[in-house]
Order: structure tokens, then sequence, then C-alpha cells
């Protein structure tokens, strides 16, 4: 039984009763506080591998689990997931996902203020959306209540769908994209209080200027291709859970 859902939830109490000959369970680092919640400790000590999508997540199991494996939770299907052959790059710089400022949109307007808000359409209409942008912009802002866990996926289909990408160097980011052709790594992350910091905003200015000058390769796609596509990751997947 392999159960993603989040520690401490009751579904994964319920999965406990299953009967099953190995248990394991994903989580991403949003479990920082299990030690001060005895279900979510008592549920990770009942697995025989606990998932863990980053290094962070790794650290926090370790104290009362040490069967832990670092797989991301999906891949990304990249046959779905490709440029559109007819739909041309009309949008320099675009942002697509939830309107929130913990994606760092109050930066991206600010230092790009023709920059595009585009709404995540659905799984079926998104290569079409990817295909129209030349850069698509995630600088994630990590914030008290929010931390960027995972590479953004956004990212990674739209590097598969033939963008380049501008992505801010949260931890996680850092650890999943960073050499990525294609990607482009702007400092300033971390959170500093409900007022704009001018410094990251001219970073990430300077960041999509050098991602527009790159010119397209598609190494992006081949790099989401070789590490994760979803042939990669559930190959990984299966290998630790045995």
């Amino acid at each position: 039984v392999y159960v993603q859902a989040e520690p401490g939830s009751l579904i994964v109490e319920d999965s406990l009763s299953w009967p099953a000959k190995k248990r394991a369970l994903f989580t991403w680092e949003n479990i920082r506080d299990h030690e001060k919640n005895l279900m979510s400790f008592h549920q990770l000590k009942a697995q025989d591998l606990v998932v863990c999508g980053n290094p962070e997540a790794v650290e926090l199991v370790k104290s009362c689990n040490s069967n832990t494996a670092l797989v991301l939770q999906v891949g990304v299907d990249v046959n779905h997931f490709c440029t559109r052959p007819g739909v041309s790059r009309e949008v320099p710089v675009a942002y697509i996902g939830r309107a929130v400022p913990e994606k760092g949109l109050p930066y991206l307007l600010l230092a790009w203020t023709d920059a595009r808000v585009l709404e995540r359409k659905d799984f079926r209409s998104l290569p079409w959306w990817y295909s129209q942008v030349q850069v698509v912009v995630a600088y994630s802002q990590d914030h008290p209540l929010w931390r960027e866990q995972a590479p953004n996926y956004v990212v990674l289909e739209a590097l598969s769908c033939g963008c380049k990408a501008v992505v801010s160097d949260t931890a996680a980011m850092k650890y999943w994209l960073e050499g990525c052709p294609e990607v482009i790594m702007v400092r300033g992350h971390d959170y500093a209080g409900d007022t704009v910091d001018l410094s990251r905003i001219d970073a990430l200015k300077a960041g999509i200027t050098r991602a527009l000058e790159l010119e397209a390769s598609g190494e992006g796609r081949k790099w989401v291709y070789e590490n994760f596509s979803n042939a990669v990751v559930a190959k990984e997947l299966l290998e630790v859970l045995g």
C-alpha cells in the first residue's frame, strides 16, 4: 500500500488497517511539526518506507523513521507536454498558475510590466498555453505558512513544451532545477516581511532579460525527459518500493 496523503490525516490513519505486506507513505516537508502531532508521528513510524519529495522532508522524517527514499511525487507526461505545431510564441513573458503572492506575482508585475498572467487551464489545454510563451516565470517566495517544497511542475511542463523559465532559488527549486538548461535561477526568496524588496525586483528583471536572450535550444525539454519524465520517476519509485 502506497498512500499519497498528508501525514496526520484520517485517510492515512484508515490505511493502517488495510491488509498489506508493506506500507509506504509520501510526504513533503509540510510535516515540519509532525513531532508536535502525535497522529503524524504514529503514522510515520508505522511505515515500512517514507518516500520524501525533498531533502528537508528526509531530515524531518529520520527522527521517527530511518527508512526513507528521495523521489518525486509524480513525473511529467512528456508525450502530452510538447510544443504544439502552428502556435507562435507571441507572449514574451508569462506566469501560469494561481494568482497568489507566494508565487511571486507582486515582484513579476513590478519587474516586467508587460508580463501576462495566464490562469492554469485544464490538463488537456495546457500544452497550447505553454506553446504561446517564450519565458515562464515562477518566482516563488517562502513565507512562514508556505514554502516551495517541490520543483514547480508548471516549470517542468513549460520546459517540456519548449519554454525557457525563470525561478527563484528556494531550497526545493535549487535542489531539483539547478543546472537545468534554459532555466535562469534568481536569488531572493526567503520571507522578509510584507513590503516588496526592491533588490529582488532588480534581480528578477535581470533574470528575465537573460532568459529572453537565451537561444531556444530544446535542451530544457531534453533535461525534463531525462530526469522528470513519467518513465524515469516511475522506475525510481518502483525501485524504492521494491
